[in-house]
Order: structure tokens, then C-alpha cells, then sequence
């Protein structure tokens, strides 16, 4: 029984070595290098004109931000600002 499946086995994978190319294809294990000349160039990236502009920041805005702040908080900010 053992040498039945053995030699079951065996030539299941002689039949698969003989069209390994062809399975590896099927399967999707193929090593394929894309063609050259089908690859189209791309433009260089690029920066918006506008990139280093920031937004415009009102000082009455910064003030609200904050009078919501406790002591020690404020206290931090003042060390900060020196």
C-alpha cells in the first residue's frame, strides 16, 4: 500500500515538472520584469506656489484662547514667552 501511494505520488509531481512552466504561469508564481517600453515617464513633483504662506492669524483670536487658562497655566506661557 505504502509503495502504491509513493510511486502515486511520484508521478504526480513527474507530471507537474514537466509543464512547470506552464503551472507556475497558471498560478500566477511566474517572475515576469515589466517591459520597458511600456512605462510611461512621469511629471517631477512639484510644490504649489502658495506652500510657505501660513494663514492669517488674528491677535484678538489669540487673546480668547487664553483668558480660558488657569494661573499656573498662564504662569507656563509667560516662561515661554520670555
Amino acid at each position: 500500500m505504502i509503495k502504491l501511494r509513493l510511486m502515486a505520488f511520484l508521478a504526480c509531481v513527474l507530471a507537474l515538472s514537466a509543464c512547470k512552466n506552464v503551472t507556475k504561469e497558471d498560478l500566477g508564481l511566474g517572475n515576469k520584469a515589466p517591459d520597458e517600453f511600456m512605462v510611461m515617464p512621469r511629471k517631477p513633483l512639484s510644490l504649489p506656489p502658495e506652500f510657505e504662506l501660513r494663514p492669517v492669524v488674528n491677535p484678538a483670536d489669540q487673546a480668547t484662547a487664553t483668558d480660558n487658562l488657569n494661573n499656573d497655566e498662564a504662569g507656563l506661557l509667560d516662561r515661554l514667552k520670555k
